[in-house]
């Protein structure tokens, strides 16, 4: 699994957000979900995208030491955390955390285990993958697809 220093200190930028403006010292999911309410009861426009990205970055290391990936970064939309066969957004899951205009629905603890507890795709896809190539195979017999 490769390392991502930039997602590492963006993550330790919220952590040292948390310390300075919120006095946390252990930062926890259910501790981000309190900043987050408070900073977006702040309503602080001007720090709206270094927050999403230090949380958002925060968030998706969480979910990579779960065993994610990181994806998508030389894409132009914010990258994605690959978990258990799905991807997941975790900037834009902070960005509608923060933004005034932003639905949340379930908190963070409960994505987090949401996502634990689903099982994993990729058997299903690889099983689906297999059919298709069996069946290309078949029609690749047929004189008329030769």
């Amino acid at each position: 699994m490769p390392n991502y220093p930039l997602f590492e200190q963006l993550a330790f930028a919220a952590e040292e957000h948390a310390r300075r403006e919120h006095r946390t010292t252990n930062l926890t999911v259910e501790e981000v979900e309190a900043i987050l309410v408070a900073e977006r009861a702040r309503g602080q426009v001007e720090n709206l995208q270094a927050l999403m990205q230090c949380y958002g970055a925060w968030l998706g290391q969480q979910i990579v030491s779960l065993g994610g990936e990181w994806r998508g970064l030389e894409e132009p939309v914010p990258p994605r955390v690959y978990f258990r066969g799905r991807y997941y957004s975790p900037l834009d899951e902070i960005q509608r955390r923060l933004l005034p205009q932003g639905l949340v629905g379930d908190s963070l603890a409960e994505l987090l285990q949401r996502m634990q507890s689903t099982d994993s795709h990729e058997s299903s896809a690889a099983t689906a993958q297999q059919r298709n190539l069996l069946g290309w195979r078949e029609l690749a017999k047929r004189p008329e697809f030769t």
